[in-house]
């Protein structure tokens, strides 16, 4: 990504970090931020968005996600907001650039 695109990276749900920790290289080469927003404790109740999905899955710890991204990528190029998109994504006021690696369409709307 062009240095000149001003913003922050912002990754919504990261299950183990995976992703994370991949693309957490190229934000320290780049210079950039990754705000991994999360609730790590795993999907919220689907309701009637998803009967495929149950609550609690997807489910990993902060600190699970953490140690991946320490062993595997650059943890210092990264940034975690715990909790339900709902309630950490709207307080989060800087420009991004987003990255959607989301379940349900309600996570998608927020």
């Amino acid at each position: 990504m062009s240095p000149q695109v001003n913003g922050f990276i912002v990754e919504a749900g990261c299950f183990k970090g995976g992703s994370t920790t991949k693309l957490s290289i190229l934000e320290k080469l780049t210079n950039r931020k990754r705000v991994v927003f999360d609730s790590f404790a795993g999907l919220p109740d689907p309701g009637d968005d998803r009967r495929d999905f149950y609550t609690g899955e997807y489910a990993a710890t902060l600190d699970e996600v953490r140690d991946n991204v320490k062993q595997y990528g650059e943890l210092n190029a990264c940034e975690f907001r715990k909790g339900l998109f709902s309630n950490t994504m709207p307080l989060f006021t800087e420009p991004i650039v987003a990255f959607i690696d989301v379940d349900l369409s309600s996570s998608v709307r927020t």
